[in-house]
């Protein structure tokens, strides 16, 4: 079967082309509730517009995850970013070995915006807890407009 005639090749094809660009990055409801936050990366000063700070902000959530209590659900976004800021250069290798690779990624991420201002756009972000994987499939394949509640596409519900 073509590529060209398959419509989930079509939508990743597409997906794929406008992510390397960060198309429609400034009307996203997501990119808007984290941009908030700039001020807190402001002294990163080769960070200098939106889309590097979003980078950064993105990344420092992923890797202070990690270095915060179980029940993560009740912290809010500026306790993620500054428990990345401050784990940025801690490299205890407590964590098992997948969780060390990750993390390790993610810091070279972190690393690569702080220190040279360069942003990989096709960096991602696997263990995303906003479900944002199955909302992708969900839009790539179509969706029942009663069902949208179960791939949580309202991210304010």
């Amino acid at each position: 079967m073509s590529p060209t005639i398959s419509k989930v090749y079509r939508y990743l094809i597409k997906f794929a082309e406008e992510k390397s660009v960060f198309s429609g990055l400034y009307e996203s409801t997501y990119f808007k509730k984290i941009i908030i936050y700039a001020p807190l990366v402001a002294c990163y000063k080769k960070c200098d517009t939106q889309e590097l700070q979003y980078c950064l902000l993105t990344r420092l959530i992923e890797l202070g995850k990690f270095y915060l209590p179980a029940g993560i659900m009740k912290y809010n976004i500026t306790v993620f970013i500054e428990a990345g800021i401050s784990n940025i250069y801690n490299e205890e290798p407590y964590f098992n070995y997948h969780d060390n690779i990750y993390i390790n990624n993610i810091r070279k991420e972190i690393h690569s915006l702080i220190d040279n201002g360069v942003c990989d756009k096709n960096f991602i972000i696997f263990r995303d807890a906003t479900a944002s994987g199955l909302q992708n499939y969900g839009i790539l394949l179509g969706y029942i407009i009663e069902a949208l509640d179960a791939i949580n596409l309202d991210s304010d519900t």
